[in-house]
Formats: structure tokens, sequence, C-alpha cells
């Protein structure tokens, strides 16, 4: 059994603005702006980009459903190889950023906990082998039941990131938020809350992961 915090407090600063507002203490929307904003936008190579909490990838100023969303997988892949805090000194309201060359990628992921989404998850195929947690085209990250952790204010679990080379630092911790489906499949029913009586003195609940 795999001992977890329950989080009173975000895992990540709260960065939001540009044409992003917050629709609750834990989410983003973004706001559209005018089709000029973007073509100006373009001619410099900038573009902006959206994070849904399924962890799929759209255009900002596109109507987003599965038909429009990125489906590339070398683009995603490169996207999120790539993925950085934003330090480009543009938009500097949206927390990330990938470059390509002179062309600047921003992307705002909808949790404002989150810098990626896992999507899918997939056991070991073979003895030494770990579970998989997918994400961005093919990309994968080893699941470590020590890095999970679970947000009370929202009531999602989150997964430090820690094979990208740009948010795998050790001065700023950077967690992908767990789709609903890998949660409802293998987090929930194996969940034990410990009693009142065990908690610790610095009054967080504790739970325990079954893997």
């Amino acid at each position: 059994r795999m001992l977890m915090t329950v989080l009173s407090r975000p895992l990540l600063p709260c960065n939001y603005g540009h044409s992003v507002r917050l629709v609750s203490n834990f989410d983003r929307e973004c706001l559209p702006k005018s089709e000029q904003f973007y073509e100006e936008e373009n001619t410099h190579r900038r573009y902006y980009y959206v994070m849904d909490l399924r962890g799929q990838l759209f255009i900002e100023n596109s109507v987003r459903n599965i038909a429009t969303s990125m489906k590339d997988k070398k683009f995603l892949d490169f996207m999120y190889k790539n993925l950085k805090p934003n330090d480009s000194g543009f938009a500097h309201l949206i927390p990330y950023v990938t470059y390509c060359g002179q062309e600047m990628n921003f992307v705002t992921p909808m949790d404002i906990k989150a810098a990626i989404v896992y999507k899918d998850v997939t056991p070991p195929s073979h003895e030494n082998d770990t579970f998989k947690l997918h994400f961005g085209g093919t990309l994968t990250q080893d699941f470590d039941p020590k890095l999970l952790k679970f947000c009370n204010e929202n009531g999602r679990f989150y997964h430090r990131v820690t094979n990208l080379k740009y948010l795998s630092k050790p001065e700023r911790v950077h967690y992908g938020l767990l789709n609903v489906d890998i949660t409802t499949q293998y987090i929930s029913d194996n969940l034990v809350f410990e009693s009142p009586a065990a908690r610790t003195d610095d009054q967080t609940e504790k739970m325990r992961l079954r893997w």
C-alpha cells in the first residue's frame, strides 16, 4: 500500500490571463481574441493552444470537439517533449510554451494544477515492467504510486512528471492530470482512507492506494 497526501492547496502556481480567465478555483477558460490578433501573431510565428481535461490539444480560437483536436502524433510528441514554463517574454500569463526555432507555441492547460494530461494507461508487458501513462502522441511516463497525489479541492489525481527535460527539474515540480477514465478504471476502487485518529498534526487527510 502506498501512502498519498490529500492536498488542500494548489500543486502549481495559478497563472492565468491573456485570453484566459478562471471559471473555478481549479479550471481555466480560454476566451479567443479577434481574428486580427491571431493573424498578426501568426506573422510573428506565435501560436496559441488549449489543452482540455481529457488531454486533447486545440488551436485556441477553434471550435473544440474531437474532430478539431490536434491528431498528428509527431507534432504532439514534439510539443510535449519540448514543453517548458513560459520564459518567452510574450503572453507571460500563459503558463507554458514550446519553441521550434524562432516559433513560439503557447499552451494553456485548462486545469491550473497540471502541465500535461495523461490520457490512457497500459499494464506491464513483462515481469520487470511498470504501468505506463500515455500522453501526447506516443509518449509514456512510468507510473509510480509514490508520485501520485490527490487534490481534495477538485477530486482529481495527479502524477509527477519525471521524463520531460524541461518539466522534470528538481527546482520546480510539475504534475500531469490523470484523465478521468484512468481514475475510474484503476484508482477509485483501490483507495483506503485513514481514520481521523490516524491523521498527523499537519491536519491533512491521508489515503492509501492498494497497488
